[in-house]
């Protein structure tokens, strides 16, 4: 949708301690890290003064940008029964 994403993990070590992730937190994820609550109020105030628009490679994390999930998805479901 091309919004603007924060990733704020405030127990980021013991998240990935408890439960471990399939994405690197310092290289992988599709928008601004904050690492303490500074980092977030910085990054919205940039967000808003720029409007700034979702800085992720489309077709890295996600194939589509559009408004045709719902129709992927019966396709995709009625595949299965036919």
């Amino acid at each position: 949708m091309k919004k603007p994403v924060i990733f704020y993990h405030f127990d980021v070590d013991r998240q990935l301690k408890a439960h471990g992730s399939y994405l690197s937190f310092d290289t992988e994820l599709f928008g601004e890290v904050a690492k303490t609550d500074e980092d977030v109020f910085k990054a919205l105030h940039v967000c808003m003064e720029k409007r700034v628009e979702n800085t992720c490679m489309p077709g890295k994390q996600f194939e589509y940008s559009d408004r045709n999930n719902c129709q992927r998805t019966y396709n995709a479901i009625s595949a299965l029964y036919r």
